[in-house]
């Protein structure tokens, strides 16, 4: 393996010499060859295969003809037939004798058989891969160790310890301890009013809380003597402005539905196919 002889894939060492491991998409003794996933055509009815690889993950649709359905166009239909659907991964109505199709978050085109390219974006953090998924979650993050979240946001172990209530927030990727009111210090184990004495003088100590820069995201600190609060832009929310609209009410969706925003301050609900209303609460 010394030499690198897997292009894409991983080289593992054998008895007889090495083998290569590819990824998803890839064959080949070197994982050179592209995986053709229309070759043979695996759908009937003279349906259209077509074949996608987008980051790493491959697969096929079939585009059926007129008057069929199904996952390989195998099943004859009238239009909208309650018990097959022609839409290939959406929800038809039939609008005049015409066939419509409503298309789930990750599919597009008139049958709704073109994958979206959620990854376009980069959504996954901290090295995390992704994934295009073809359902209304639309992607899906790998995470290297140590990581978590849809997007891998989450540090499992990321703070030093917040003492006495404080909270561990990320201070432009730098993770530092926001104290509860009446403490301060890096590690919130200093009390706010601790009184000292030097020659009978007693003095109070008492900081500025908004000098630590507690509210993220562009929110206004106010002190308040020995607390504060913090006044969040359009679109955060939080005690530190920490939150999305749809981080903020990660119950908003049932049923396997995903969070989508429409403006900063305007969440709606994409439901998984079989599911409706606002919330998706409905089947």
């Amino acid at each position: 393996c010394a030499s690198n002889p897997c292009t894409l894939g991983a080289c593992m060492e054998s008895p007889s010499g090495y083998y290569c491991t590819c990824p998803p998409g890839y064959s080949g003794a070197g994982c050179r060859t592209q995986i053709d996933y229309c070759k043979p055509n695996p759908c009937y009815n003279s349906a259209t295969c077509k074949g996608f690889h987008i980051e790493g993950c491959g697969g096929y649709s079939c585009v059926c003809p007129p008057n069929f359905t199904g996952k390989l166009c195998e099943k004859e239909i009238s239009p909208c037939s309650p018990d097959v659907n022609p839409c290939v991964n959406g929800i038809c109505k039939s609008v005049g004798g015409e066939i419509r199709c409503t298309c789930p978050g990750g599919w597009t085109g008139q049958r709704c058989e073109t994958t979206v390219n959620d990854c376009s974006s980069n959504p996954c953090l901290n090295g995390g891969k992704c994934c295009n998924e073809n359902d209304a979650r639309g992607y899906s993050c790998q995470c290297l160790a140590g990581f978590s979240g849809r997007r891998c946001e989450n540090d499992l172990n990321p703070c030093i310890p917040c003492l006495n209530g404080g909270q561990c927030v990320e201070f432009n990727g730098v993770f530092k301890c926001v104290c509860a009111a009446g403490w301060f210090g890096v590690h919130c184990d200093q009390r706010i009013g601790k009184l000292t004495s030097t020659s009978h003088v007693t003095t109070t100590t008492t900081p500025n809380l908004c000098s630590y820069s507690p509210c993220q995201n562009g929110g206004t600190c106010e002190a308040h003597g020995d607390s504060y609060h913090c006044i969040c832009p359009m679109g955060w929310y939080g005690t530190y402005c920490t939150f999305g609209l749809c981080e903020f009410m990660p119950d908003l969706c049932k049923n396997g539905g995903a969070c989508r925003l429409r403006a900063p301050d305007w969440a709606y609900c994409e439901c998984l196919m079989g599911y409706t209303g606002d919330h998706c609460e409905g089947e």
